[in-house]
């Protein structure tokens, strides 16, 4: 919309400015672009060059363009029903804000309600832990604090790797197991699935599920995407999502 996409002075990114960026796409006369962003400026700006764009990574409900997304949603569902099948009751949520994030963040926590509803279960607000943003200090001690609970859950969705590191983390230092004395969930690429610092970090004996997608699918149908714009113009406009699994 106007509204939301409405240019603005142009800030700087990566070293350069948004004006670079553009003047570079159309100076190297470019066919299409893939915009893994969530930067409405540099978007809109793309978007008035009149070549196809795909935004990667996520989606907005604001901007309309084609978009090719994990899928977020049934990635979360997957993990909160295989907690509950495990027999959890008590299950904590630590991720993002859905207020101060992306749409991402919205699904992931969507995804987790409606995974415990499928089972019956709802989730206390009270363990709904929303960690800041580039605070590994602050996600360290909420994390901490919600594991120091008289009656803590007993299994965590951990659905960002980053997050996932820091409770694996959280639960070692405290001298918890994972896998046995609390079950968690974490998401990663599938092409770097339970990378090494996780596992050094959760220790020896732990059972580490994790929710995983492809980086070289989300690729491929990026392109594909892209290439199906330029034949055919007037295709409604797409959300495209880039399948999860749970492992």
């Amino acid at each position: 919309s106007a509204r939301s996409c409405s240019p603005r002075p142009f800030p700087q990114r990566d070293g350069r400015s948004i004006g670079e960026i553009i003047e570079h796409l159309r100076t190297a006369r470019a066919c299409g672009a893939v915009v893994d962003s969530t930067d409405n400026e540099l978007l809109a700006e793309t978007l008035r060059l009149g070549i196809p764009v795909v935004m990667a990574e996520t989606w907005q409900t604001e901007c309309r363009c084609d978009a090719v997304a994990q899928d977020s949603l049934t990635g979360a569902m997957l993990a909160a029903e295989w907690l509950a099948q495990r027999g959890h009751t008590r299950i904590a949520y630590v991720g993002l804000s859905p207020q101060n994030s992306s749409v991402v963040a919205a699904e992931r926590y969507a995804g987790t309600v409606a995974g415990l509803a499928r089972a019956g279960i709802s989730i206390d607000p009270s363990d709904v832990i929303h960690v800041p943003t580039r605070d590994k200090v602050g996600e360290m001690a909420a994390v901490k604090e919600l594991l120091n609970r008289p009656s803590r859950p007993t299994a965590v969705l951990a659905l960002w790797q980053g997050i996932g590191l820091v409770v694996a983390h959280a639960a070692r230092e405290m001298g918890l197991t994972i896998g046995r004395d609390l079950d968690m969930v974490g998401w990663s690429l599938k092409e770097n699935a339970n990378p090494r610092e996780l596992l050094d970090a959760a220790g020896a004996g732990s059972l580490l599920a994790t929710v995983t997608w492809s980086a070289a699918d989300l690729a491929d149908l990026c392109l594909t995407r892209l290439m199906q714009r330029r034949e055919a113009p007037n295709l409604p406009v797409s959300l495209t999502r880039v399948p999860v699994t749970l492992r």
